[in-house]
């Protein structure tokens, strides 16, 4: 397989794409926010590869017209400018005409030899997402621009070889999802068992139990309130400086960036 590697800035220039910055504070305001509207991106947005609609911002149409110059189009790739900046999302159909927002940047690869979705798995290796950290400035909070992203050295075969890398490598992804959701789905019934058990008391035999009072309500007879402090133990957790921690080998080390909004664990936090 012939491979050929050239910066991301050439190749894009050359299929007559680009690698541009969000808007500027001074061309959104937090004003020309509103309720209903078109979808704006955020870095806050981009999670494990895709936009989450979670708490997205939207903007009227007569801004999205304004700023059509940064509207996202399928294939488009939308990284965060500051902290986690090895985080982005590859934009899809549903995402097609939406914002590229304050604190991102967007990487539209053309018509050329790069396919979107090769370069959207390329982006996501360890050691490259390592080259882009290496080059981001700042003393205390990595900062990503569009020079950095220009000079990322791209290797890659045949557009044909990329497609099908892409499609096998899609194929895990849609199976992951899948998989997901149906874990999404096991929680739900979970913590509705749950509260049907534990707070509305209808668990099996429920009929046949006497309820008692206690200092919270009633309650099921025989059952007990007390503390956390008498059934676990709860301990700190270790603080850290990034010095102590290291790319390669050691004990995984559970941070904030491990636990998701749902309460979930992700291991791509560790």
């Amino acid at each position: 397989m012939e491979l050929r590697t050239r910066t991301l800035g050439d190749i894009c220039d050359d299929a007559g794409g680009e690698i541009k910055t969000g808007p500027f504070g001074s061309q959104l305001h937090q004003s020309d926010y509103s309720e209903n509207g078109t979808p704006v991106v955020m870095p806050k947005n981009i999670i494990d590869g895709t936009v989450s609609v979670a708490d997205i911002a939207r903007i009227a149409d007569q801004h999205v017209e304004r700023l059509s110059q940064h509207c996202l189009k399928v294939g488009d790739i939308v990284y965060g400018r500051r902290g986690d900046i090895g985080r982005h999302a590859l934009i899809k159909s549903r995402e097609d005409g939406w914002l590229c927002g304050t604190g991102c940047l967007r990487i539209t690869a053309g018509n050329g030899e790069l396919q979107p979705n090769f370069l959207h798995y390329y982006l996501d290796q360890d050691d490259v997402k390592g080259w882009i950290l290496n080059q981001a400035v700042g003393a205390t909070m990595p900062n990503l621009n569009t020079t950095i992203l220009r000079s990322v050295p791209v290797t890659y075969p045949s557009r044909e070889s990329q497609r099908k890398i892409a499609a096998i490598l899609s194929a895990y992804d849609d199976l992951i999802e899948n998989n997901l959701r149906r874990i999404k789905i096991l929680e739900e019934i979970a913590q509705n068992l749950y509260r049907e058990w534990f707070v509305k008391f209808r668990f099996p035999g429920h009929a046949n139990v006497r309820m008692v009072d206690s200092p919270l309500g009633k309650i099921p007879e025989g059952w007990e309130i007390v503390s956390i402090d008498d059934v676990a133990t709860v301990h700190r957790g270790r603080s850290y400086r990034s010095k102590d921690l290291v790319d390669d080998g050691g004990l995984p080390f559970v941070n904030l960036k491990c636990i998701d909004r749902d309460g979930g664990f992700r291991r791509n936090g560790l």
